[in-house]
C-alpha cells in the first residue's frame, strides 16, 4: 500500500529470508505492479508504444519483438500458447530453433518494456510460464483493444457520441508494419469491417 521503487528490492530479499507464508513470499511484487509505468501500444496504422511518459517508435524495436507484442494483442486475453506463437511467427522453422528464437524474442521484448528488467523484481508486463505467453492486461493496453470495445458498445447503442469516439480512436488499419503477415490479416480485416459497419449504420 505504501512504498517506492527502491523499497521493492529489500522487500523481495525479506520475502526470501522469512518464507513463512504465501503472502510473505509475494512481498514487494504487488508494490512493483502498483508502481509500474503503464504501457499503451498504438497499433492502429504504424506501431509505436508509450512506456510511462517515454514514447518508443516501432522502428526502434527489434522486428520480431514488435511482432510478438502485436501478435499477443490480437489474441483473446492478450494470451497465446507457446506453440501458437511459434506457428504464427516462425512457421517454417525447425522446432528447436523456433523455441530458442521465442525465448530470445521474449527477452528482447521485456527489455523494451523494462530496460532495467530484473526477473524477481519485475511487475510482469510479459509473462511466459507453463507453455503460455501473455501480456498483463492491467499493465498493457492497446488502441485496437480500445477500438474493439467501443465498436462493440456502438453496435448495441449507436449514440452519436459513441460513434464519434470510434471514429476518433480508429486512426487506421491494424499494425501496418505487418501488413503482409498472415497472423495479422484476419484480425486487421475483422476490425476494419466492424469499424466500417458502425460508421455506415451511423450515416
Amino acid at each position: 500500500v505504501i512504498g517506492e521503487r527502491q523499497d521493492i528490492l529489500p522487500l523481495r530479499k525479506l520475502a526470501k529470508a522469512i518464507q513463512t507464508s504465501a503472502s510473505d513470499a509475494n512481498l514487494g511484487r504487488e508494490l512493483a505492479r502498483r508502481l509500474a509505468d503503464p504501457v499503451v501500444v498504438h497499433d492502429l496504422n504504424r506501431v509505436s508504444l508509450d512506456v510511462g511518459e517515454k514514447e518508443i517508435p516501432g522502428t526502434q524495436v527489434r522486428k520480431k519483438a514488435l511482432s510478438l507484442l502485436c501478435f499477443l494483442l490480437t489474441r483473446t486475453g492478450f494470451s497465446a500458447t507457446k506453440d501458437e506463437v511459434i506457428d504464427a511467427l516462425w512457421p517454417d522453422t525447425d522446432p528447436g530453433y523456433a523455441l530458442n528464437s521465442l525465448n530470445q524474442t521474449a527477452y528482447f521484448l521485456r527489455r523494451v518494456l523494462e530496460p532495467d528488467f530484473v526477473e524477481d523484481q519485475s511487475p510482469g508486463y510479459l509473462r511466459y510460464q507453463s507453455d503460455v505467453v501473455w501480456l498483463d492486461q492491467t499493465l498493457v493496453s492497446s488502441d485496437s483493444s480500445a477500438a474493439r470495445h467501443l465498436i462493440a458498445k456502438a453496435v448495441i447503442d449507436p449514440r452519436p457520441d459513441l460513434v464519434d469516439q470510434v471514429s476518433l480512436i480508429y486512426t487506421g488499419r491494424f499494425a501496418l508494419d505487418f501488413a503482409y503477415e498472415d497472423w495479422a490479416a484476419d484480425f486487421r480485416d475483422s476490425l476494419h469491417a466492424s469499424y466500417l459497419s458502425v460508421i455506415e449504420d451511423a450515416v
